[in-house]
């Protein structure tokens, strides 16, 4: 068995909700064992949450539009008339505090961009820049996501058969070893144009942090919220912490509670940390955690 986050758009008041989702794990390299992976990861969310429609974003996807959408080959214009991946644009972002950001990998393929040894060998990593807009680590996912987002913008008849879905996974993340994922990203798209709110989200980037990181629990009319009820061991409550808390420890940082459940009797919190996805004891967090 193995777990692996499923971000669905609008759910529980949240514009994208991470709901860490336990399936059966097939193991191979093979692209089959990679969709056998998939599809019980869909089956195990949608025995959960019923009525959702699930979108797998990456070269594993079984639908083409899927595919089209991993950042690997979905593409962002600049300013110059080129068209790069996002792979391509977020790689060639980075800034290290020996070097970068190292522009030449916008002339590569992805898969290039993603392996150049230089991402690996300047120096602590120190934020991202792309034409010239500078975006620092915090929130960690920010620039991902706002490049992503400009690349579904470019390409409405992806993001126009995007709206169809309003749950992704990408079976390659894994939250314990990244933070940026272009299901996530996916997800936030459809919850901001459901919600009215891309126009405003992608004003510029103070706005696009406002929305998607600071608003709390909820950026919307409550009335707009769809509600799937879950299985009923996921309706039990924490003591003291609910969706949406921020906290702090001193080795993980800041981090948001992102899911609640009952595990075995106790109360286990799924925080949102920089370095990755945890899921913790309650009273641990109580003993080692500051409320923010």
């Amino acid at each position: 068995m193995a777990v692996r986050p499923v971000f669905a758009a609008d759910l529980f008041g949240r514009l994208c909700m991470s709901e860490p989702t336990e399936f059966q794990y097939f193991n191979g390299f093979a692209d089959s064992q990679k969709k056998k992976c998939i599809q019980s990861l869909h089956q195990s969310f949608l025995e959960d949450y019923p009525g959702r429609k699930v979108l797998e974003i990456s070269s594993h996807s079984t639908e083409e539009l899927g595919v089209k959408l991993s950042a690997f080959n979905l593409t962002i214009p600049l300013k110059d008339g080129r068209e790069v991946s996002v792979e391509c644009a977020f790689q060639a972002g980075k800034v290290f505090s020996e070097g970068g950001p190292y522009l030449d990998l916008l002339d590569g393929t992805s898969r290039e961009a993603k392996k150049d040894p230089r991402l690996k060998n300047s120096g602590r990593l120190t934020g991202f820049c792309f034409e010239g807009e500078f975006f620092e680590l915090v929130p960690n996912t920010c620039f991902y996501n706002w490049l992503y987002i400009h690349g579904l913008m470019a390409h409405p008849e992806l993001a126009d058969a995007l709206m169809a879905y309003d749950s992704f996974t990408d079976i390659v993340f894994n939250p314990e070893k990244s933070a940026n994922c272009q299901a996530e990203a996916a997800a936030y798209y459809v919850a901001l144009r459901k919600n009215g709110m891309l126009e405003e989200a992608m004003k510029s980037r103070k706005d696009f942090i406002r929305i998607l990181y600071q608003s709390g629990k909820s950026s919307r009319p409550a009335a707009s919220v769809d509600i799937f009820a879950p299985k009923e061991e996921k309706k039990v409550p924490a003591v003291s912490f609910k969706v949406g808390d921020r906290i702090i420890h001193q080795a993980f940082g800041e981090g948001e509670v992102w899911a609640v459940r009952e595990r075995r009797g106790a109360n286990v919190i799924v925080v949102r940390f920089a370095v990755g996805m945890k899921e913790l004891n309650e009273v641990w967090i109580i003993k080692n955690c500051r409320r923010l």
